[in-house]
C-alpha cells in the first residue's frame, strides 16, 4: 500500500517464458524453463523440447551429457534459425552425436497425456505425423514481456501507445515511454533479450535521463550460447550482408587445426569472419568452438571500432590458444 514519487521512473521487468496454444499445453507435465530449473536434482526425465532456438539447445546439450534420452522438435527449417546457418547444421550433427533424436520443419501438432506417459505428435517435412513419448515435455517457443499489472487500467486509456497487444513497452530512441518522465529498458520492450543489453540499454538511461550522452555502442551486440562446443555470435551474417546489398568476403577457419581444440577433445568447430568485399572492414563473427563466449568480446571490440581483416591478423596471439584462431581466420 505504500506509494512511492520521482523525477523518472524506469520499468525494467523482463520477460517470463510464452506458452503457446498447442493443445495439451496445460497437461501436468508440460513446462517451462524457470520450472524445468525448479526440478529436483534426483529427477533426471525423458524429455521432449519443443523449439530448437537458443534455450532449446542448451537445455537439450545439458541434459543429453547427463545421459537422458531427448528429442527435439523445432517448426522452422533448421535449428538456430536466426544466426548463421553452418552453425546451426552442425550444432544439429553435435546433438545427434550425443544421441539426441533433432525433428526439423516439424510443427507439433497436439500433446496427449497416455498413461504415465506424454505424447507429442508432430509432422514431419514429409507430412506423416509421428508420435514422440516422454516423462516430460519442455516448452522453449520465445518470451513474453513480463508487464502485466506495471500500467494501471487508467493509464494504459489514457495512453494507448504504451504498450503493444503482446504487452511490449513501446519507448522511442532515448528509451522514453509515452508517459513523460517513464522510461523502460530490457526484455519488456523487446528487440535482443539479453542480461548483456539490458545491462547496457539501464546505462544508457540513466544517462539521458540526467542530461548526459549515451555512450554505450549498441549496433555491437555479441550473442553466446552455452551448447558443447559454445557458440557465440555478432554483426551480420553473409546472407544478411547480401540482403542489404553488401558485398563480403568470408573467411572460415576449421578448429580442427588448432591446438587448444585438439586438447580439450573438441571435434567439430570453426571461426567465420565476415568483411566488406571493398575494404576488408570486419561486419560479422560466427563462432563455434571451445570457449567461445570468451571470444567474441575481442571481435565485438574490432566490429565496433570498424578493423580491417589485416589489422586483426597482423596482432600477435597467444600460441597455444583458442584465440589464435581469430587471427588465423583473419590471416586467410
Amino acid at each position: 500500500g505504500e506509494e512511492y514519487t520521482a523525477e523518472n521512473i524506469m520499468v525494467a521487468t523482463g520477460s517470463k517464458p510464452f506458452m503457446p496454444p498447442i493443445p495439451g499445453h496445460d497437461l501436468p507435465g508440460v513446462i517451462d524453463s524457470t520450472e524445468l530449473l525448479d526440478m529436483g536434482a534426483e529427477e533426471i526425465p525423458e524429455f521432449v523440447i519443443i523449439g530448437g532456438g537458443v534455450i532449446g539447445i542448451e537445455f537439450a546439450t545439458i541434459y543429453a551429457d547427463l545421459g537422458d534420452h531427448v528429442t527435439v522438435i523445432e517448426g522452422m527449417d533448421r535449428l538456430l534459425p536466426v544466426i548463421d546457418k553452418e552453425i546451426g547444421r552442425s550444432i544439429k550433427m553435435t546433438l545427434e552425436k550425443k544421441g539426441v533424436d533433432v525433428h526439423v520443419s516439424s510443427p507439433v501438432q497436439k500433446i496427449e497425456q497416455k498413461g504415465d506417459k506424454l505424447v507429442v505428435t508432430l509432422k514431419n517435412k514429409k507430412g506423416e505425423e509421428l508420435a514422440v513419448e516422454a516423462d516430460k515435455v519442455l516448452m522453449c517457443v520465445g518470451r513474453r514481456p513480463n508487464t502485466a499489472g506495471v500500467f494501471s487500467d487508467d493509464l494504459l486509456a489514457q495512453y494507448p501507445d504504451l504498450e503493444d497487444a503482446k504487452g511490449f513497452i513501446h519507448v522511442d530512441d532515448e528509451y522514453k515511454t509515452a508517459v513523460p518522465s517513464v522510461y523502460a529498458i530490457g526484455d519488456c520492450i523487446g528487440g535482443i533479450q539479453l542480461a548483456h543489453v539490458s545491462a547496457a540499454e539501464g546505462r544508457n538511461a540513466v544517462a539521458l535521463m540526467n542530461g548526459k550522452p549515451a555512450t554505450i555502442n549498441m549496433g555491437t551486440v555479441p550473442s553466446c550460447i552455452y551448447t558443447d562446443p559454445e557458440i557465440a555470435v555478432v554483426g551480420m551474417t553473409a546472407d544478411e550482408a547480401k540482403e542489404a546489398g553488401i558485398d563480403v568476403v568470408s573467411k572460415k577457419y576449421p578448429m580442427s587445426a588448432n591446438g587448444k581444440t585438439v586438447i580439450a577433445g573438441l571435434d567439430r568447430g570453426f571461426v567465420k569472419l565476415v568483411a566488406k568485399a571493398d575494404d576488408h572492414t570486419l561486419i560479422g563473427a560466427h563462432l563455434l568452438c571451445g570457449r567461445a563466449s570468451d571470444l567474441i568480446g575481442e571481435l565485438s571490440v574490432a566490429i565496433g571500432r570498424g578493423m580491417t581483416l589485416e589489422e586483426v591478423a597482423n596482432i600477435i596471439h597467444p600460441h597455444p590458444s583458442f584465440a589464435e584462431a581469430i587471427m588465423e581466420a583473419a590471416r586467410l
